[in-house]
């Protein structure tokens, strides 16, 4: 932002360039804030700064924070790989949680990929690519999820909502609406061992909405649960407690909801009941 005072009419006047990239920002990296990170051989543990370009990944037992050039925060859960360039992040395995950054003039969009979408993130999202299945979960704000080879085809995913599909697929399937409070309880990627994250609140508020929506029967209960970062359903009592954690750190099902009469999420994705929702708990530690 650059400040002028008009030699003319004597107002202060401020202009803002958007979409720029100023030449402070060029020169910065990405900073590794919590646990290590391998990136061409070597270990990059909290303070150390990372090349704008680069892949980035996590071993079997150590999650991780990366602070964007952007003031973006990425969450790699354990046994991840993405790779970062010109502030995009695309994840190749694993899971990572991505919140977009924060401004005074509001919140940056940010750019990500995953499996075989482009993800336009203005908000809090939770990605997971196992083998062939892709999902992504909103947690809070907003996303706009498109087909690589496809890119008019697109859908804009909010705060509850996730989708699910396998890595060839060529049409994005009709979202389902997860329980997020379960989700948050259960992931790996929020809360101990990192520390709160930005988006926090916003997330929380996401939450109180979707609990009033249930507790007015606008949104129902499930049986259907997807369990870790995988794509693997499994239908039974409708979950009530916390979930367990695999040999993998994945977290357990959690109870779904859903508006409407439910259906179909296709592309490797389970089948929601009328009235019910699919489930899920996407996160890794």
């Amino acid at each position: 932002m650059m400040i002028r005072l008009s030699p003319l009419s004597g107002l202060l006047l401020i202009c803002v360039t958007f979409g720029m990239i100023r030449p402070a920002d060029a020169k910065r990296n990405m900073t590794v804030t919590f646990g290590s990170v391998t990136s061409d051989g070597s270990s990059f543990r909290p303070g150390a700064g990372l090349s704008r370009a680069t892949a980035i990944s996590t071993d079997a037992t150590t999650p991780a924070e990366v602070l964007m050039p952007t003031g973006a925060t990425l969450r790699l859960g354990r046994a991840t790989t993405a790779s970062i360039y010109d502030d995009t992040a695309d994840v190749f395995v694993g899971t990572v949680l991505f919140s977009s950054a924060s401004g005074i003039l509001g919140r940056r969009v940010e750019a990500m990929a995953a499996g075989p979408l482009e993800i336009s993130c203005n908000g809090s999202v939770l990605v997971s690519v196992n083998g062939n299945t892709t999902k992504i979960t909103c947690l809070e704000g907003s996303a706009v999820v498109r087909v690589r080879e496809r890119r008019r085809h697109f859908l804009e995913l909010e705060a509850g909502n996730m989708v699910m599909l396998g890595n060839d697929a060529v049409e994005i399937p009709v979202p389902v609406e997860i329980d997020l409070e379960r989700l948050t309880r259960t992931g790996g990627l929020l809360g101990s061992p990192f520390g709160e994250l930005r988006t926090e609140q916003r997330i929380r508020k996401a939450i109180d909405k979707q609990q009033r929506a249930m507790a007015k029967g606008k949104l129902l209960a499930s049986s259907v649960t997807v369990s870790g970062s995988g794509g693997e359903t499994s239908v039974g009592d409708s979950p009530s407690g916390g979930g367990q954690s695999d040999s993998a750190g994945n977290s357990g099902s959690s109870s779904g909801s859903s508006s409407g009469g439910g259906g179909s999420s296709g592309g490797g994705g389970g089948v929601a009941s009328t009235g019910g929702s699919l489930s899920s708990a996407t996160a890794c530690a």
